[in-house]
């Protein structure tokens, strides 16, 4: 369901009016579970009163970056799973509709929803972003570049490697980003107070393979013990 013409717009999750009780257990679900550091850009209601909220904007981690989806629930019918508006630059990335066309929409976490669960939200979001990995390899690798080639040949059967395509000053361009290992170290007190935040920050650094093909090395990303 789209925001009615007398809905009030988005605002932040400050100021925003409380979630439906169904629609908040999944969301806190989602922030509480997921192993990536999701952020609640902004909550807002479908309602002409304006209460309660269904509908909000996570910015969810890609490639080094964000991509924010928009979840619209309905809380006149709480039972009923979101909607999901992807950015104006995903326009073609309508993963439901490819699986009903493939035959496959038993397969999603859709077509078990439970209202009830949950978990619900953590497995919707789980699967469209591994379907938008799916999704943005297969724009990349119709780039016609030898050197593109070649990279995608030897690195996208490694787990954890994740390509998209970027926008440039006028055009788009490949973006890839190799996970070369992740490092976690157990330190002393001492080290920690000495290092502090920068610990937590990865390390990372950009190259041209060619022209307007750009490539991100995540070379080693560190963590403390705590």
């Amino acid at each position: 369901m789209s925001p009615s013409a007398d809905a009030p717009g988005p605002a932040s999750s400050a100021s925003a009016p409380p979630l439906a009780p169904l629609i908040a257990a999944q969301l806190n679900y989602l922030l509480s579970h997921s192993k990536l550091p999701i952020r609640v850009v902004q909550i807002w209601s479908g309602c002409r009163n304006g209460r309660p909220a269904d509908r909000f904007r996570l910015a969810i981690p890609f490639c080094l970056d964000y991509v924010h989806w928009d979840f619209v629930y309905n809380a006149l019918s709480p039972k009923v799973a979101p909607d999901v508006v992807f950015g104006p630059e995903d326009e073609r990335f309508q993963p439901l509709v490819d699986y009903a066309a493939a035959g496959n929409g038993d397969k999603s976490c859709l077509a078990r929803w439970d209202c009830r669960a949950p978990e619900g939200l953590h497995a919707l979001v789980q699967e469209l972003r591994e379907l938008y990995i799916e999704y943005q390899k297969e724009r990349v690798h119709m780039v016609d570049d030898a050197r593109l080639a070649f990279e995608l040949s030897t690195v996208l059967s490694k787990e954890g490697i994740e390509v998209c395509m970027v926008p440039s000053a006028d055009r788009m361009r490949p973006n890839l980003l190799y996970h070369f290992w992740s490092l976690t170290l157990t330190l002393p007190n001492w080290c920690q107070d000495v290092l502090g935040d920068y610990l937590k920050r990865s390390i990372s650094r950009s190259f041209f393979l060619s022209a307007g093909v750009q490539a991100t090395l995540l070379c080693l990303l560190l963590h403390d013990s705590n």
